[in-house]
């Protein structure tokens, strides 16, 4: 089964941010090359178990190391920091979503992510997109183009406001 890789935009960010990083550092084409080995992947496998590497639960790594010191001296781009989410869902949804997940060749939790994103972006933009009848358009059309005198009160409001920003 051959898949498709879909990078989010966070991801797409942060390969543009490494690029820019690489390119600064060493020079466009290396960077080019390196990123372009990152966003096209020629096979899809688990990345290692610490105890493959080497690595015990006990190794601690800190301090100025060189791999995480960039060229003369500047440190490496941090990740960006990231905040966690739980619910509780029915066996139901939970294998819905595995077999979405898979059919597209990511993660559940990718899966999850971009479809919450999605819909949460969705969700913002219907509360902050003012949706007009054309009676409502040429109402506030008109009220532009011809805005009504200012009414006294109005007018005792710019006079303390201008009162104001001269006090200041």
């Amino acid at each position: 089964m051959s898949y498709r890789v879909v990078f989010s935009p966070e991801a797409q960010e942060q390969l543009a941010e490494l690029y820019r990083y690489i390119a600064e550092a060493a020079s466009p084409d290396i960077a080019a090359q390196y990123t372009e080995a990152q966003a096209l992947p020629t096979t899809l496998r688990r990345p290692p178990q610490r105890a493959e590497i080497g690595l015990s639960r006990g190794v601690v790594m800190y301090g100025n190391l060189p791999h995480n010191r960039g060229q003369e001296g500047k440190p490496m781009p941090q990740p960006f920091s990231t905040a966690r989410l739980e619910a509780r869902i029915s066996t139901d949804l939970h294998s819905m979503l595995k077999r979405a997940a898979e059919l597209q060749g990511r993660t559940m939790t990718d899966f999850v992510v971009a479809a919450v994103q999605d819909a949460a972006q969705r969700a913002i933009e219907q509360a902050e997109i003012l949706r007009l009848t054309l009676v409502d358009q040429e109402c506030f059309a008109q009220a532009l183009l011809s805005p009504p005198q200012p009414t006294p009160a109005l007018k005792r409001a710019f006079a303390r406001h201008s009162k104001l920003l001269r006090a200041e």
